[in-house]
């Protein structure tokens, strides 16, 4: 049964691909109910026979997504520290969410894609990105306003670019924005069009001539570097020990302790 939506719409068209569309104007903004249902909507179409493959859209024409809803984030903090931790540990699964569906899932980057709307298009199998028209923005902003990456949305990033790439490393260490054209030069995603939903439409036609059973254990195959190194960080007691930490640099460069300005002037 499908589950109910708000903050996104799931539609499954006449070829079995799940549409999730993010419609929350004016950006997409991602918080804690938004995010919960992009993992509710994958892990539907992952376990539903009806579905064969996803397309993740944005219904804004200029926007895919701005990233997380800073000020919802803000509040959270009032909740304390170990309730804090938990929520980081929630918005790095929600970002990642696409790694964790096993058939094809292909994204249509139409507009600005911004910190966490940057890492979730990361996450997806294809990547079509809009070329031409007025340049829109993309990036990893954290460095920016003075966040710490948290280790999942981290691993993405670094999957998506192919390992440490010099694309990877300016990205994540910079906090740069870029134009479509500089960051496909990077190395964000894999085709630059003037229909990015086609585009997106076309490889999810073509990866569903492969035998769903065989995509799926290929996939695994491909995106082994991101589930073994997340396998390493949260099981193993060093990658524990680490992720841990990661998260506490997170939770203080948001909260202030190190009199970040840049964040407050963000929202």
């Amino acid at each position: 049964m499908k589950p109910t939506f708000n903050r996104i719409a799931v539609d499954i068209d006449d070829e079995g691909i799940c549409i999730i569309t993010l419609n929350r104007p004016p950006a997409n903004a991602l918080d804690q109910e938004s995010l919960q249902e992009i993992i509710d909507a994958c892990t539907f179409a992952d376990s539903s026979n009806e579905v064969r493959a996803v397309l993740l859209v944005s219904a804004l024409p200029k926007i895919f997504s701005g990233g997380l809803d800073l000020p919802a984030m803000m509040a959270k903090l009032s909740q304390g520290d170990d309730e804090f931790l938990k929520y980081i540990s929630f918005l790095s699964r929600g970002l990642c969410a696409p790694l964790y569906v096993n058939k094809p899932i292909a994204c249509a980057v139409n507009g600005h894609a911004i910190a966490g709307g940057f890492i979730m298009a990361c996450s997806c199998d294809y990547v079509a990105v809009r070329k031409g028209g007025k340049k829109f923005k993309l990036g990893a902003t954290e460095a920016k306003i003075g966040v710490a990456l948290p280790r999942g949305p981290l691993e993405a990033i670094r999957h998506h670019f192919g390992g440490d790439t010099r694309g990877f490393r300016e990205i994540c260490m910079m906090g740069r924005t870029y134009d479509q054209d500089k960051a496909f030069e990077l190395g964000f995603g894999d085709v630059l069009v003037e229909d990015p939903v086609q585009a997106a439409r076309d490889w999810l036609s073509e990866a569903l001539d492969s035998q769903p059973a065989v995509f799926a254990r290929i996939k695994r195959g491909v995106h082994y570097p991101f589930h073994a190194a997340m396998q390493t960080i949260t099981t193993k007691a060093s990658g524990i020990a680490d992720m841990r930490e990661q998260d506490r640099w997170v939770m203080k460069s948001i909260r202030g302790d190190e009199d970040n300005e840049l964040i407050k002037s963000s929202l």
